[in-house]
């Protein structure tokens, strides 16, 4: 449909977005809201996202910006979070946790119990309809 979305995860947020046609936007509006009503979490998903977050790691390996804050962290507090390894990998998303006995899909869905919920969340929506129509759009949508 000639749309696109990604995803980023920041120090204390992720940030979801997408762009598409125009005239497809309510229906892309309530396939958006499930992924944070009723997402599946799919193993194959999983797997992918897994790959490309340790792609993201290897890619960071060689970015001094990456490398300095690296460097930030390490002489940070060593009790506080921001200390800590934060962008996954391989070893940390899929070794660790399997000679653990951890479920990633269990993880992620308390995760997502825990941690998503509408009182923590900001939505912004650009359309070519009026506000009070986009307004309708989203509670249409999201009234989960």
């Amino acid at each position: 449909n000639g749309g696109c979305s990604n995803a980023f995860t920041n120090d204390d947020h992720t940030n979801f977005n997408f762009d598409i046609n125009p005239s497809l936007l309510p229906h892309a509006l309530d396939i958006f809201a499930q992924f944070f009503i009723s997402p599946l979490f799919a193993a194959s998903s999983i797997d992918r996202e897994l790959e490309a977050v340790n792609s993201e790691y290897e890619a960071n390996l060689f970015k001094d910006t990456w490398r300095i804050s690296q460097l930030e962290k390490s002489t940070s507090d060593p009790k506080h979070p921001y200390s800590g390894f934060s962008i996954g990998n391989t070893e940390s998303l899929r070794i660790i946790p399997k000679q653990r006995g951890i479920d990633i899909r269990q993880v992620l869905l308390d995760f997502h119990k825990t941690e998503y919920s509408s009182n923590r969340m900001s939505l912004a929506v650009l359309g070519n309809q009026s506000l009070d129509e986009l307004q309708s759009l989203v509670i249409k949508s999201f009234k989960e």
